[in-house]
């Protein structure tokens, strides 16, 4: 009876203290509104140090964000990565009369420190010409030879967007005006790295307990941690 009883008392007490047994962080959290809401938000953490954040918008779209997690006693530190944007777009026009084709050139501005010579980085794209729906790659070098035309504008796709995800470059000027017949197009991007405007409000520190995760951003007083409506809870859910 003796062993019995032990055997309970630890089953009872296994999700005491975070990261032992049943009480790996491993795992998906949903916010408490997601039981009745159509828009809500969860947690998938993944032992390697990672986790994911998801939102669901109206149940008919669904935004991810990843980044990393530390751990430090039972209070979980939050770092979601950034995001790649181009701060701003400067188009360099060369005429040469004789070509009989007009060539695009796509250059990506790494970062660099003011007064220093930019590094370009050249990679592959998708581009649509005056607002046509098809979109014609670029080659490896962002390099495309069309026949020599007026072109009144050019869009621009990542590779990512291409598949119909998300983009990996979140191009917040796509389409840029040109109003010139030319035979060479230059176009450079110059980007930034920063946060998009869905994780202004993403908990950047959560507090574990048992099979819940609070954020502490919004919490004053820990001993009031049973009575306050926003958190998240574990979910049987398996982690993708």
């Amino acid at each position: 009876m003796r062993n019995i009883l032990l055997l309970l008392i630890i089953s009872i007490s296994a999700c005491s203290s975070p990261g032992s047994g049943d009480c790996e962080l491993e795992g998906t959290y949903k916010h408490k509104s997601c039981k009745y809401a159509s828009t809500c938000n969860y947690f998938e953490f993944f032992n390697d140090g990672t986790f994911r954040y998801n939102l669901i918008l109206y149940s008919s779209q669904q935004k991810s964000f990843k980044g990393s997690w530390t751990l430090n006693k039972d209070t979980i530190h939050l770092k979601p990565y950034g995001f790649i944007f181009p701060d701003s777009t400067k188009v360099e026009l060369l005429d040469n009369k004789e070509s009989s084709k007009t060539n695009i050139s796509i250059n990506m501005l790494c970062g660099y420190e003011k007064g220093q010579k930019p590094d370009t980085l050249k990679v592959q794209w998708y581009v649509s010409l005056d607002g046509g729906i098809k979109y014609t790659s670029t080659d490896t070098k962002g390099n495309l030879s069309v026949k020599k035309q007026y072109i009144h504008k050019i869009k621009i796709r990542d590779i990512m967007q291409q598949m119909g995800q998300n983009k990996i470059f979140r191009n917040k000027d796509s389409i840029f005006e040109i109003n010139a017949e030319v035979d060479e197009v230059n176009v450079f991007l110059a980007l930034t790295e920063r946060h998009p405007d869905e994780l202004k409000y993403m908990p950047k520190k959560l507090f574990w307990k048992g099979h819940n995760l609070y954020p502490v951003d919004f919490i004053n007083d820990i001993k009031y941690l049973k009575r306050e409506r926003n958190y998240y809870q574990r979910s049987k859910d398996k982690t993708q």
